[in-house]
């Protein structure tokens, strides 16, 4: 079971240049579901490959979409 949760943040910041944005929109077991904040992009992850990323309670406030 992941500790991901609906609503959860996700950021990655692969340049000093860009940073990208997320919100799990999705959680099915070891599928998480993830919408970034360039071009309402939607993609489907498994928990694992999200350990890469900083991951911040949906508590966390950020000014997304």
């Amino acid at each position: 079971m992941s500790n991901f949760a609906v609503e959860d943040i996700l950021i990655v910041i692969p340049s000093k240049a860009d940073e990208y944005w997320g919100k799990i929109i999705a959680v099915d077991g070891n599928k998480i579901t993830v919408k970034w904040n360039w071009n309402n992009y939607v993609r489907e992850y498994k928990a694992h490959d999200l350990d890469i990323y900083q991951h911040l309670p949906k508590a966390y406030q950020l000014p997304l979409f």
